[in-house]
């Protein structure tokens, strides 16, 4: 599995992705993150913590367009030799997808099943192009890992 630093994910995700194991030897499963403001620690060992959480997280969080993919849950021979992307920049996620569709691996969404939190953060940290006139298709100045992945692709 491949998942974003930045994602805080369901008590049932083991439950969900369990079966796909024991049933499929080739696949790849995927889904839409849900973005929140998380700008306070939750305490994942108390039980009416973690529940006052999950409700905050059924009433105010957003599901992303489809660009919001941080999870990737596969088997571990399912992808070699990947090409040399910027992992967690833009591309790299969709090239996975494309690449599964072109293998003939079953690709599932998870969306439905996985509600998997986005904790909403800035973006100053990233590697942005020197050129803020270059935009990409959300209007953010695109990075240059994102830019370098293009060319990969």
């Amino acid at each position: 599995m491949f998942i974003n630093a930045d994602i805080i994910l369901p008590i049932n995700f083991l439950d969900v992705i369990n079966p796909l194991y024991k049933k499929l030897r080739r696949f790849l499963m995927v889904g839409h993150r849900w973005d929140m403001e998380v700008d306070y620690f939750i305490n994942f060992n108390d039980k009416s913590k973690i529940k006052s959480f999950w409700k905050n997280a059924q009433n105010n969080s957003k599901k992303h367009a489809c660009t919001g993919i941080d999870y990737f849950i596969f088997r571990k021979e399912t992808f070699k030799n990947l090409p040399d992307f910027a992992i967690g920049r833009p591309g790299y996620d969709n090239w996975l997808l494309w690449h599964a569709r072109r293998r003939m691996l079953q690709l599932i969404d998870a969306s439905s099943e996985i509600h998997a939190i986005h904790q909403n953060h800035h973006f100053n940290f990233h590697n942005l192009h020197n050129n803020p006139k270059i935009k990409d298709r959300n209007n953010i100045p695109e990075e240059e890992d994102g830019i370098r992945n293009r060319t990969i692709i």
